[in-house]
């Protein structure tokens, strides 16, 4: 048995205008979690291993305050604390909220539930678990089950889904996997197509490459894909493509990065370009609710960004033993507005890591970053200038 215990703190300023101000006696709005997490893993038969990750959370802040004096009124403020999550879409129900009043929020859930069942060239998985396929540093365009959002910059673990895994390795391809994903419609509480995936990559792994295909049907779309990957000296070049034949429209997602190493001072230093595309994305946050296709996919949370092009720079750097500094700046390239978020990692002792950063957005409103006119609500809303801590220890 292992596990994590870590305490995350937000501290949050969204600007006089924003309907997030002026809620509250404090400016500032504070959010802090404690998040504790046991995993355990261990043969429960004959080539069959059990996986348990099970996790509690219990959050407190302003933030939560401000929202329940808004009364649902800005029905487009986004809740800063991602890890809050439901199972309204999901085969089984395992998380469970036990607080949610007076500033405060608890659940705990079941994060992973699975079993895995192991053959000579092959093996089976099936329960709660977790699935990376694509080729993204920030942006990923072939991670439809569980991808990040881009902006999210503390990449602990991916969060589980139900579904079936099934693989095979060294037959034709070097690996191929089929996933089922059976999704409920969170309204009428079926399984229904149009909320699940039934996905299969084709890839094969040679000694300087990577190539990928991918097929299948994602919430009632068919979709297929193309992604591969090289290395050149110290670098890596990568790009995903997928095309989506949605009900409405047609769709095309795309990513493209490299990444090269070099030594500054002696120390390493990587640095990333990364460039996103999207056919659904539009101008607006009304232009987005018009668009089924795009509702869709944000809803299941394929895609986190509603504009169709960005671009994302990014160097991590290892000044010192146990330091490492990271810095990363997104850009809507139509409407001009970005993020930054710069990062510093310390690795304090061997199982306690301390991490400080900041996410700063910038643009006009109206614009992704620069925050919109909540036409249902009648309220400014804007993303939070945030600067934020958190303390891992693992055990």
């Amino acid at each position: 048995m292992k596990g994590l215990i870590k305490t995350h703190t937000n501290i949050d300023t969204y600007g006089a205008a924003s309907v997030m101000d002026m809620v509250g006696d404090e400016e500032a709005k504070i959010e802090a979690r404690v998040l504790s997490r046991i995993m355990v893993e261990g043969q429960a038969a004959y080539s069959t291993f059990l996986y348990v990750h099970y996790e509690n959370s219990f959050s407190k802040g302003e933030y939560f305050s401000a929202l329940d004096a808004l009364e649902g009124n800005a029905w487009q403020v986004v809740k800063l604390s991602t890890d809050n999550s439901k199972d309204d879409t999901q085969l089984f129900s395992l998380t469970q909220g036990y607080l949610d009043a007076n500033g405060e929020e608890a659940y705990h859930r079941l994060d992973r539930l699975y079993f895995r069942y192991t053959l000579p060239h092959s093996e089976i998985r099936f329960g709660r678990q977790a699935v990376q396929w694509g080729r993204g540093i920030l942006f990923e365009a072939a991670d439809f089950i569980n991808p990040y959002e881009p902006t999210n910059n503390m990449r602990d673990y991916r969060e589980g889904r139900d579904m079936l895994l099934l693989r095979w390795q060294g037959y034709v391809f070097s690996d191929i996997q089929f996933i089922t994903v059976p999704g409920r419609n969170p309204d009428s509480r079926d399984i229904e197509t149009s909320w699940s995936a039934f996905l299969l990559r084709l890839h094969e792994q040679m000694e300087n490459a990577s190539v990928s295909i991918y097929g299948g049907g994602y919430y009632g779309d068919p979709v297929a894909g193309f992604g591969v990957s090289f290395t050149y000296g110290d670098g890596h070049v990568r790009a995903d493509a997928v095309v989506g034949y949605g009900q409405e429209k047609d769709y095309v997602t795309a990513v493209l990065n490299a990444d090269y190493e070099w030594l500054f001072l002696d120390r390493a230093v990587t640095g990333f370009v990364e460039f996103y595309y999207d056919s659904l994305g539009v101008d607006s946050v009304q232009a987005a609710d018009r668009s089924r296709e795009l509702s869709e996919k944000l809803e299941s949370g394929y895609i986190s960004l509603r504009d169709r092009y960005y671009s994302a720079i990014g160097l991590k750097y290892l000044p010192v033993n146990k330091i490492r500094l990271f810095i990363s700046y997104i850009y809507n390239v139509r409407d001009n507005s970005s993020i930054v978020q710069p990062k510093i990692e310390w690795d304090f002792k061997d199982n306690l890591l301390v991490s400080v950063g900041a996410d700063l957005p910038a643009g006009r409103l109206e614009t992704e970053f620069g925050g919109f006119y909540d036409e249902v609500g009648r309220q400014i809303v804007t993303p939070a200038k945030r600067v934020y801590g958190q303390v891992t220890l693992k055990f």
